[in-house]
């Protein structure tokens, strides 16, 4: 059986180990402990799963993970491997640092909240530039100011287009 831990480098104590004493004449008590290793633990011993199942952390730190989804925690879980400083060194001297930008993780519902917020401003953009480019795109196909445009009236313009009658729609 999968667990899923929402940390990368997560151990549970199922049960505490004893060491042992000579002077007592007490014997070492091997623990039972389990590793999540990337966030991930396999156990297949069904008194270690029923031990899982009544952890005081289950649910709660860590959960079991269903056959056919995927991992929850994995948007949000950071590396085991901490970011490393690389310097770049030039004829004994450093040269600049080739160290990478850390990942910016977000959950889902942060995700979620950014785009609607993108999404919101993108539509306020658009309504505050697009009367000015709609102006800006006509003004470019009018005619420059040294053309002279022949000049009808309404009146005109009404006699030269035809009424348009009514056809029967055919049932």
């Amino acid at each position: 059986m999968k667990f899923v831990s929402k940390q990368s480098n997560y151990q549970i104590t199922l049960r505490p180990g004893i060491s042992g004493s000579r002077v007592t004449g007490t014997h070492l008590v091997p623990g039972l402990y389990v590793r999540f290793e990337g966030g991930l633990a396999t156990v297949n011993n069904e008194e270690t799963i029923e031990l899982m199942y009544n952890h005081p952390a289950f649910n709660r730190d860590f959960i079991v993970q269903p056959e056919d989804k995927v991992d929850p925690y994995a948007s949000t879980r950071r590396d085991t491997e901490p970011q490393h400083n690389i310097t770049n060194i030039k004829h004994g001297a450093p040269d600049g640092s080739l160290t990478p930008k850390p990942k910016f993780v977000l959950s889902s519902d942060k995700m979620k909240i950014v785009n609607d917020m993108v999404e919101k401003r993108a539509t306020e953009m658009v309504t505050e530039m697009l009367p000015k480019m709609v102006e800006e795109a006509i003004k470019k196909q009018l005619p420059k100011k040294g053309i002279v445009k022949p000049k009808t009236s309404k009146k005109e313009v009404s006699e030269k287009v035809p009424e348009q009658k009514e056809v029967p729609e055919n049932k």
